[in-house]
């Protein structure tokens, strides 16, 4: 049976990010995004799937990359990542089976391993490695999300795959 996915969750530094915060002089942090991932999450947004952040951050530089993503829905200064993916569906009415999480830390195991499709990147801690349903190819920052979109879309459902089914009949 393929799954039905209707939320993304990811998290920031280690995913979107490759982990490294650039401390400037003016006293602002920098970080780099990559395009792929821009473009991964326009493409699977387009499906009908929500993408969401959840962080440990939540400085500026987070809240900008949310920005430039175009996303709304997000978890700020989440210390415990199962509580807040908790609270997040629960917010979003989506089930914990509908959701995919991507995560790179010890402290995003528990989510990863609660969620309904756990993926870790290339260079995620052991434990989170463990507690993904797979670990990706790519490193954090390095087009990870795009990565994993293409899975997804290879191997489960979104809400938008629906709509084109009902069209067609």
């Amino acid at each position: 049976m393929t799954r039905r996915i209707r939320l993304l969750v990811l998290d920031l530094d280690g995913v979107i990010t490759d982990g490294t915060v650039l401390l400037l002089p003016s006293g602002e942090e920098a970080r780099s995004i990559n395009f792929r991932d821009l473009d991964a999450v326009t493409r699977v947004r387009a499906q009908g799937v929500e993408v969401a952040f959840l962080s440990g951050e939540a400085g500026p530089s987070s809240r900008q990359i949310a920005e430039r993503f175009r996303i709304t829905e997000a978890v700020w200064g989440a210390k415990d990542k199962l509580a807040a993916l908790d609270g997040l569906l629960a917010r979003l009415g989506v089930k914990t089976e509908e959701t995919c999480y991507v995560g790179d830390a010890d402290r995003d195991a528990p989510a990863l391993q609660a969620a309904g499709i756990g993926l870790a990147p290339a260079d995620a801690t052991d434990r989170a490695r463990e507690a993904a349903d797979h670990v990706l190819d790519t490193a954090g920052g390095r087009g990870v999300v795009a990565e994993a979109v293409t899975l997804l879309e290879r191997t489960c459902t979104f809400p938008g795959h629906v709509a084109e089914e009902s069209t067609a009949s």
